[in-house]
């Protein structure tokens, strides 16, 4: 698979094993995310009960790079909000697809509501 920047639902569909989960375990070699879907994967997975360490130790395994959500990601983030409003989308779905219309890669995400969002980024839905 190419390179291609990873939305916390594909992350998280992952580790529990959903439907769309292998097309997941696909992307994983070449995959991206903003440090803000990290945060938003290690709370989820805690709030699901994992212990710090276990949660650390899973998302090591991945080997993902993470791109530092900085001051110019950050305004990218807040300034697509019109766009992405009517969808529901949150900060971090918008720092994702941020990041990926920055790189030109396509976004990976198991949030059908995504395909509707028109900002010239690719989006693949892993189901």
């Amino acid at each position: 698979m190419t390179r291609s920047v990873l939305d916390s639902s594909a992350i998280l569909a992952f580790f529990q094993k959903e439907h769309g989960w292998e097309n997941v375990r696909e992307a994983l070699p070449d995959g991206i995310v903003s440090s803000l879907i990290l945060a938003e994967v290690l709370t989820r997975l805690t709030l699901g009960g994992g212990a710090p360490s276990q949660v650390i130790a899973a998302w090591d395994d991945l080997q993902l790079v993470v791109e530092p959500f900085d001051d110019s990601r950050a305004r990218v983030a807040g300034l697509i909000v019109g766009k992405t409003r009517p969808f529901g989308l949150s900060l971090a779905d918008r720092a994702c697809l941020g990041l990926a219309l920055e790189l030109g890669l396509p976004a990976i995400t198991a949030d059908r509501a995504w395909q509707d969002v028109k900002l010239g980024v690719d989006v693949v839905l892993i189901r």
